[in-house]
This record gives structure tokens, sequence and C-alpha cells, in this order.
């Protein structure tokens, strides 16, 4: 084995051990040859409305057809334009992430708002990964925020088990590979037409995902509800996620 590929085998290896599965850091990278682009998904942070925008600009490069019949097609892998990694090869997306050439891009939030958005959607409603969570650790009570604070907090099973609610930089493997582009939530529009521009040589309306949803799945806590719940994950959760908040600063800091 040559020194180059010992490398490309090693960064493949790292980039693994950010991931349950191999199936599941195929699912969470979007890779464009055409356009020349790798997005890793950053779970309760746009990436929704992100993995809209990129497979219509993928499908009209290529010259397809991508049509969504609901929120859910979204996020079926099956149905985008975009490649996986493997689908690309292991060894040619290696050389990829390497080139600067191809855009390397994800996006990030402020740790606190994602936590607590990924609580009200993902947890108290008794989704997939609430059952989940509940099927690990018997006795878990969906219902209040302080519970699962203190359970993410003292277990780190519970912390790692869903990508929802997991730290953004295990998510997303900045330690190994070098982000050209964080989109902001709070920006997520002005940032994705600047994206546009950046892959397309143009800049073009952004679509937004909460128009293919049929209902306002939108979370109405009140004030106060709300400001208990930064609080609770300032005292119990604010030191989970420090690599977060630095990272999201960062990105703040380098718009200006």
């Amino acid at each position: 084995m040559s020194r180059i590929q010992a490398l490309r085998l090693g960064t493949l290896t790292r980039l693994l051990e950010h991931f349950e599965s191999e199936g599941a850091f195929n699912r969470a990278t979007f890779v464009s040859e055409l356009l020349g682009f790798i997005y890793f998904v950053q779970p309760v942070a746009g990436c929704t409305t992100i993995k809209l925008n990129i497979n219509f600009w993928e499908a009209a490069a290529q010259g397809v057809r991508f049509t969504i019949d609901g929120p859910e097609d979204i996020h079926n892998r099956k149905l985008s334009p975009l490649k996986m990694p493997r689908a690309v090869g292991y060894r040619r997306f290696i050389g990829m992430l390497a080139s600067r050439d191809v855009l390397k891009f994800t996006s990030w939030r402020h740790p606190r708002d994602r936590l607590i958005s990924a609580y009200l959607k993902k947890v108290r409603r008794r989704s997939n990964a609430c059952q989940a969570l509940m099927a690990e650790f018997p006795g878990f009570d969906n219902r209040r925020f302080t519970e699962f604070v203190s359970l993410i907090a003292n277990e780190r099973r519970a912390l790692l088990l869903n990508s929802h609610w997991r730290p953004q930089a295990i998510n997303v493997p900045v330690d190994i590979v070098e982000i050209d582009r964080v989109l902001l939530l709070d920006s997520l529009k002005d940032d994705l037409g600047d994206l546009s521009r950046a892959l397309l040589g143009k800049r073009i309306p952004v679509l937004d995902s909460r128009d293919y949803h049929k209902a306002n799945q939108s979370n109405r806590e009140s004030a106060s509800d709300l400001l208990e719940m930064m609080k609770c994950y300032d005292s119990g959760a604010a030191h989970l996620f420090e690599r977060d908040l630095i990272y999201f600063e960062q990105s703040v800091a380098a718009r200006f």
C-alpha cells in the first residue's frame, strides 16, 4: 500500500468514526461531481431547506426531473440526484475532499437553540427518535425538558443516540474536513443565495421547505416556557456543546 493510499484509508476511517454506521455516513453526505461540492448534513440546522435546494440545483445541472410530493421526499436519498460517497467511490471521494476546486459546506446553529428545537420536534412529539431513546432508558419522561437535559448530561449514550441532538461537531467532521462555507440558520436564505451564486454562477431564488408541509408544525411555546428551557440549557447542558458554540461564534465572526 502506497503512502497516499494509506492516508486516504486513514481519512475514511476517521470520517466513519463520526457516524454510527457506514450507511449513516453515506446518507448524511451529498456529493455533486458536476457542480463540484460536498454537503455534510447538520440536522436541526436548516438541513431540509438545504437539501431541497441543492437537489433541484443538481437536477437542473444534470437535465433530469426532480419532483417533491411531500416533505418526506426531501430526505429520501433514493430520489436524490446527488450521490453518496459510496456511489462516487471512496477513493474519488477522498480526492474531492482534498481538492480546492470542490466546495465543502455544512450548516450550523447556536447549540442552545438547536437543542431546544430538537427536543420540541423530536422528543416531546414522541417521534421514532424519542421512542428509541425511551426504549434505551425506560422511565424517561419525554414531557419535561429538564428531564431530557438531565438524561443527556448524565448518560453519554443518550447524548450520542440521535443526530438531531448529538453535538454538531460530532455530526460533521470539522476536525478532519476543512469546511469552506458554513451556512447559519439565522441567515439561511441569504447564505443559500450566496451559495447558488458560487456554485451556479448566478444567484437564484431560494425554495423554503416549509412550503411543502401540509400543516403548520411550528412549536407554539410561551415566552416564559422558552425562557425556562434556555435557563435549563445554560445550567445543565451548555458544557456538552462547548465545541459547537466555539465553532458557531467563529463562523459568525468570519462574516465580519
